[in-house]
């Protein structure tokens, strides 16, 4: 598998410019891009993080789901905004997003392992945008 994280090194080939060298209009187009990119950054992170709420979401609903609520009263959803009553008919096993319209019947234990590993991976790649997000904006200072 390949490793896909944001990684706050420089880029291979990237090589320090001297900003006393550069002229106004230079720096002007250097100052107009690091903003571009620390808002992009900051907008990436907000969409990790809010991937990552839901994750946690999930996990704590399957961390809910014991023996005892077999047979329990639901509300299975039919559309974003349209709500069926249903009862819990297995407790073993859920049915898991992979993303893009796939889903897997995982156990509990399963489920709660692939919620962790999401996690971990969310948490990895948003510590990383912090990190390029505040070398950008040290950037941005001087």
């Amino acid at each position: 598998m390949t490793d896909r994280t944001i990684s706050d090194k420089p880029a291979p080939g990237a090589r320090e410019v001297d900003l006393n060298t550069l002229p106004v209009q230079a720096l002007a187009n250097l100052k107009e891009q690091t903003e571009e990119e620390i808002q992009y950054l900051a907008q990436s992170k907000s969409q990790l993080e809010l991937a990552a709420k839901k994750f946690v979401v999930a996990k704590q609903a399957v961390a809910s789901i014991n023996p005892e609520s077999s047979q329990a009263q639901v509300l299975v959803p039919m559309t974003k905004s349209l709500y069926v009553p249903g009862k819990l008919s297995n407790v073993e096993k859920v049915v898991v997003e992979l993303g893009t319209g796939y889903y897997v019947e995982k156990s509990m234990v399963e489920a709660g392992k692939y919620y962790d590993r999401r996690l971990e991976y969310l948490q990895t790649n948003i510590q990383g945008i912090v990190n390029h997000l505040n070398s950008k904006q040290n950037v941005h200072v001087v």
